[in-house]
């Protein structure tokens, strides 16, 4: 059971960005000028930071032995890195970019809605880097899902 927690782990990720996102949609279809969002505060942090902690997680317990990172090509290697560092980037690219939307939104301007779907778009793209990016980049590093040793599943 240990050695399937970090799906558990990233399907609770997914249902916590799940409940944030339907949250936030109903948010933007009822917004008002003077209305603010309000968010239990660890259900947000676990959504933000679930993702990145997710995929480390399944590195360390699934990462490939020392026979299968020997196994693996040089060039297969060094393109999960720069897959993995790209992804990363771009997540943190588009959540900074989001944060800077959502104060545009709250100071004077002319369409602060508009500012709000922008900032939950770039929001949206920003966790979608990471986990398409992510989980690519950690199977060119070598992770078996599930994990195998030899023919067997461990």
């Amino acid at each position: 059971m240990k050695r399937w927690f970090p799906i558990l782990f990233l399907g609770l990720s997914l249902l916590a960005n799940i409940v944030v996102h339907i949250r936030y949609t109903g948010f933007l279809e009822t917004w008002t000028p003077v209305s603010d969002y309000s968010s239990p505060q660890p259900l947000g942090l676990f959504a933000l930071f679930s993702v990145p902690f997710g995929l480390a997680y399944l590195w360390r317990i699934w990462g490939p032995d020392k026979e299968r990172h020997a196994a693996l090509g040089r060039a297969r290697r060094h393109c999960g890195n720069a897959l993995l560092i790209a992804s990363s980037i771009l997540w943190l690219y588009y959540r900074i970019d989001s944060i800077v939307c959502a104060w545009i939104a709250a100071t004077p301007t002319p369409d602060p809605l508009n500012w709000l779907r922008i900032s939950f778009n770039k929001s949206n793209i920003s966790t979608l880097s990471l986990v398409i990016g992510g989980l690519l980049a950690l199977w060119l590093k070598g992770i078996r899902i599930p994990p195998h040793k030899g023919g067997e599943v461990k």
